[in-house]
């Protein structure tokens, strides 16, 4: 089995020659793979890509792994670990059961996003995360808007607008006010950035629909996809964001996902049970 190792621009040198180690033992050839590089150096032979370091660079090897329609596997050695959910400590069991193939397959929705300026569409990238439409160098709250499949949506000023997937729904959405929505599943969030309005509220809608984010008071704005890529949008341009035909195959290492959230977010259940 051939693996693309995606190492953090951390210091986890040592963590990085013990996982090529262990591979090793259990039949895994892993070539090493720089944060610098940006990943786009993975080999098209590999059968996985593995991420060590934390949910940026899960998210950045992401990338080369829809690139190649093969499935990752992330080693957490940063602070949250929603994506990169194998721990270092485990690295034997874990790369042991990847070479078996012992370790389940799960799909997550990703989705891709067009700028659309005077009528042309152009792709801008994927994202497992969210695509973020944000002000750009001009002052003053943009006033944003969307449409769902072509039908008016809701207008406001804001900050900017996320459109984020069941597993972005614990990133930045969560951070802007947005539910979070257990990461089997398939839809789109829709959450405004610090709107002017008390009214405006997160908004869940099918994964069948396309969204088209505009701004109307001519501002130039920016779109982020992932947090690792930032196009400008010019003056009555906008974006369209859909669901990708496929999406991010992860092997599953079985953490449970509310159990996730009480680590990560702090949570307690009733004691005594």
């Amino acid at each position: 089995m051939r693996a693309a190792l995606c190492v953090s621009s951390r210091a986890v040198a040592r963590e990085a020659r013990m996982l090529v180690e262990s591979g090793a033992a259990f039949g895994i050839d892993f070539s090493v793979h720089e944060w610098d590089s940006g990943f786009k150096d993975v080999p098209a032979d590999a059968d996985a890509v593995v991420s060590l370091g934390g949910d940026g660079t899960f998210l950045r090897a992401a990338q080369a792994a829809l690139r190649l329609s093969v499935p990752m596997l992330g080693f957490n050695l940063g602070r949250l670990g929603f994506l990169a959910e194998a721990s270092v400590a485990d690295r034997d069991s874990v790369l042991s059961l990847m070479a078996s193939g012992g370790l389940e397959t799960r799909e997550r929705m990703t989705v891709e996003c067009f700028s659309e300026i005077g009528g042309e569409r152009a792709f801008l990238g994927s994202a497992l995360n969210d695509v973020v439409f944000h002000g750009g160098p001009d002052p003053g709250l943009p006033d944003i808007s969307f449409r769902i499949d072509g039908m008016e949506g809701a207008s406001c000023r804001a900050d900017g607008l996320i459109v984020s997937t069941p597993t972005g729904s614990t990133a930045y959405s969560l951070a802007a006010g947005g539910p979070i929505v257990a990461p089997d599943l398939d839809c789109m969030i829709l959450t405004a950035i610090s709107p002017h309005t008390l009214t405006s509220r997160p908004l869940v809608v099918s994964p069948d629909s396309s969204v088209t984010v505009r701004e109307d008071s001519g501002k130039v704005m920016t779109a982020s996809i992932d947090g690792h890529s930032g196009y400008e949008i010019p003056p009555g341009g906008g974006l369209v964001v859909r669901k990708m035909t496929s999406g991010l195959k992860v092997f599953s290492v079985g953490r449970d996902f509310c159990g996730l959230l009480r680590e990560k977010l702090g949570w307690t259940g009733r004691k005594g049970r």
